[in-house]
């Protein structure tokens, strides 16, 4: 009875589904406080707070990655994850502030460190390219899923990521617009700006 009611109110509970982050730069500075402290009154990490909670899904976490005044502790802030602005984050020194150009190697850092589980799917883009193509983020997303598999994998996981009012994982790219460019043995796939990969294909 308890199944049940549960799946009257969720009915894709047990849905196998890959966990989905989103590693976001071009932001303010950090500081050397704990991130809902940075944010509190900060205008301009409220806008950007604002942007990714507007966007039409919500990704298990999404890493703010920027740069304060003690970047040499970069590794403090791994570990912390917290619900600001209705979006769950958490912070990376590991790009800088202020970017105007996404740095790979920079963004997968700290998600290539943290995140444990191979099929986890990462990815990454600026601020202003996320917010301006939401649909190349998911597409690059399922395309990621789709190039690497982890061991066990029969099929039945879906790729997604949650929507803001409770919608469905996604399940393919059909109908975004922009075609994932699948870069033959490349463990990436790029939509416009925006880079995807499973964390596992890096090891591959």
């Amino acid at each position: 009875e308890c199944n049940k009611s549960l799946l009257r109110l969720f009915a894709d509970l047990w849905v196998l589904r890959r966990r989905v982050v989103l590693t976001v730069s071009g932001l303010p500075p950090l500081g050397d406080a704990e991130l809902p402290t940075v944010i509190a009154g900060n205008a301009a990490w409220e806008q950007a707070l604002e942007t990714l909670a507007r966007l039409p899904f919500s990704p298990d976490l999404i890493y703010l990655c920027s740069g304060g005044a003690e970047d040499a502790q970069s590794g403090r802030f791994l570990g912390s994850s917290y619900v600001v602005s209705g979006v769950r984050a958490t912070a990376s020194a590991a790009c800088g502030a202020h970017v105007a150009e996404a740095k790979v190697g920079r963004l997968l850092r700290d998600p290539m460190r943290w995140e444990g589980d191979p099929s986890t799917i990462i990815v990454a883009g600026l601020l202003g390219d996320v917010a301006a193509a939401p649909e190349a983020v998911a597409a690059a997303a399922v395309c990621a899923a789709r190039k690497y598999r982890w061991e066990g994998d029969r099929g039945e996981a879906e790729v997604g990521v949650g929507g803001n009012e409770g919608g469905a994982a996604m399940s393919g790219a059909e109908g975004f617009g922009s075609r994932p460019r699948d870069d033959g043995e490349s463990p990436f796939c790029r939509v416009g700006e925006i880079v995807a990969l499973s964390a596992g294909a890096m090891g591959r």
